[in-house]
């Protein structure tokens, strides 16, 4: 029997990679905020927000059938200063997690932010228990602080009614170092790019290492979580009412079967396999692009893609890394994941610090695109709308980042193409509808999966949620030995993170589909199609997502729009690989 592999097998294949990038993968400078964790004015802005927040409790408490329009400023500054240190926190231990003094300062320096939020909670309550008729009064006023922030009002008082968090600046889940461990191992896996066996073998060892005590944890917060989440009224807060709900997982779940079934015969195929094994799934077929990726290369096809829709996005994405906001270093004891923190500077300018842990593999230059998206999303969006207004729902945020990795994926093709390399743009069709299948069927599992966790009658094993978890899976990817062996896969739902973010998963399959509704959408609509692609990355959570799409003439409530985006998305450029593949011979890759 061979041994087991793990992540650690593959570290030094990494470090050897990251050493023959040497081309400066940049690191983020976050003295713009505060010079350390150590830093003095963070205990004086952490005094005065706390002076702050008792005056504005004085002043407004009680009283805001009167003071409605005045407190909507101060109350923005509050949550801007608050926000502002939590971002710095965050965005420290992301690259520190193995540090114990930074991680107690941090927790210290975060208890007390919390207190100073828990004194600002009677605010959002008692806007939603003003009379409609007050609200109303205030909203109608002109250019009034309160008509501006009407939808922001109307989120705040259906939230807390439904007693659903609601508080603007999110929330955060701090991985413990053993979960970071895993998720970095994880990643090492999907981005390897070893041989199948190889590839199958890391995923197996590592379900093997999640059985158990891990997964039996694991299971025990999945299900309290989803318990307790009330995800129709999660949805209803991200802009996804059950109708849309409905309509979009009907329409995946009915296509499932032919185009997961044709891409997958498809690959099979492009990799000389009767069936797949569960790893082979992301496996990124080589489509020229070489590995390693440099950073700024990377960047640069990043930067011209977004170019074209509108030089704006572009200029935008290169200020972020002409600005050291960008994290690329994947450094001992920083967070495995990628993610994007937009802030507010004490002179109410928006900026975004993307984190990437840039490895150059191919795959990282999708990631690097889709975290550019959310933070270019950000800046705009800051810029136009403020504090309260600037993050949009989950649907909408990952919208955007899928409208990046679908513009660069065009630019790739195009370069393929126009190089006469047809091989290369079969690859990068198939990689491309493989990545995106994750963001919509793999999402709908999740979801769904979610759902059915939640109505459990008794706190499951992790065994138990293993059996669900290939039930639901086998029920959109089709049974076991069909297209792919689920054998050696079943606690890898552990070490997913949308599980543990109820209600937001089905928000990533809105966001795949529609992006590639707006993004077809660009051959109509004529020389300001940039412009309005520029204004909708501005429109943040100003208003609903049905008028923010009408200029584009999308309706996600229409009949039809599920299955038509599912054309767009993956039956057109499915028909297109099958007759790149015909052109140039299925030769194993």
């Amino acid at each position: 029997m061979s041994p087991k592999l793990t992540g650690k097998d593959f570290q030094n294949k990494k470090t050897k990679k990251n050493e023959e990038l040497k081309m400066g993968t940049p690191c983020w400078d976050l003295t713009v905020i505060y010079g350390s964790v150590d830093d003095p004015k963070i205990a004086r802005d952490v005094g005065t927000l706390k002076e702050s927040t008792r005056s504005f409790r004085t002043a407004h408490r009680g009283k805001l059938t009167e003071t409605l329009e005045g407190s909507l400023g101060g109350y923005a500054g509050l949550m801007a200063a608050a926000d502002r240190i939590s971002a710095f926190l965050e965005l420290t231990e992301s690259t520190n997690l193995s540090n114990p003094h930074l991680l107690k300062k941090t927790g210290a320096i975060r208890r007390q932010l919390d207190e100073i939020r828990t004194e600002l909670e009677f605010y959002v309550r008692e806007i939603a228990g003003l009379p409609r008729g007050t609200v109303k009064k205030f909203c109608r006023v002109g250019d009034s602080m309160a008509a501006r922030h009407a939808h922001w009002i109307e989120r705040m008082r259906r939230a807390s009614r439904k007693n659903v968090p609601s508080s603007p600046t999110g929330s955060s889940h701090h991985p413990s170092p053993a979960e970071v461990s895993l998720h970095r191992e994880t990643v090492m896996f999907a981005n390897s790019d070893p041989g199948s066996d190889t590839r199958s073998k890391i995923l197996r060892s590592l379900n093997d290492r999640l059985r158990g005590e891990w997964s039996d944890e694991a299971a025990k917060r999945v299900w309290r979580l989803m318990r307790d989440a009330d995800l129709p009224n999660r949805r209803k807060k991200d802009g996804i009412g059950d109708r849309t709900a409905e309509n979009l997982t009907r329409s995946v779940r009915a296509s499932a079967p032919k185009i997961l079934g044709e891409l997958f015969r498809l690959k099979a195929d492009l990799i000389n396999k009767k069936t797949l094994e569960w790893s082979d799934r992301n496996f990124f077929l080589p489509d020229g692009l070489g590995e390693p990726i440099p950073f700024d290369r990377a960047m640069g096809l990043v930067s011209r893609s977004l170019e074209r829709i509108d030089p704006e996005l572009a200029k935008i994405a290169r200020q972020a890394s002409e600005g050291k906001r960008i994290n690329g270093k994947p450094n001992p004891g920083s967070n495995g994941s990628s993610f994007n923190r937009t802030l507010f500077m004490p002179d109410g300018k928006a900026i975004s610090f993307p984190l990437v842990n840039f490895h150059g593999f191919r795959r990282n230059l999708w990631t690097l695109a889709h975290e550019l998206g959310h933070a270019v999303n950000g800046v705009l969006s800051g810029t136009a709308q403020g504090v309260l207004l600037f993050r949009g729902p989950n649907h909408l945020n990952e919208t955007f980042s899928k409208i990046s990795e679908g513009i660069l994926t065009e630019t790739l093709l195009g370069d393929a193409e126009s190089s006469g390399r047809e091989r290369d743009a079969l690859a990068l069709t198939v990689n491309w509808i493989c990545h995106l299948a994750d963001s919509v069927f793999l999402q709908v599992v999740n979801d769904d999966f979610g759902n059915r966790v939640g109505k459990l009658a008794r706190q499951p094993s992790g065994e138990r949620l293993g059996e669900l978890w290939t039930e639901t899976v086998s029920e959109i990817y089709g049974p076991d030995g069909r297209h792919f062996l689920y054998q050696g896969t079943e606690s890898l739902w552990s070490v997913s993170h949308y599980l543990f973010r109820p209600g937001r998963s089905l928000g990533y399959a809105f966001g795949g589909l529609l992006a590639a509704m707006l993004l077809d959408s660009r051959r109509r609509l004529g020389p300001n199609g940039g412009r309005m692609f520029v204004e909708l990355f501005s429109t943040g959570g100003s208003t609903t997502t049905k008028r923010m799409l009408k200029p584009f003439g999308l309706n996600p409530e229409s009949k039809g729009f599920w299955d038509m985006a599912l054309t767009v998305a993956f039956r057109r450029p499915l028909e297109r690989a099958k007759r790149l593949a015909a052109a140039v011979g299925t030769i194993p890759f």
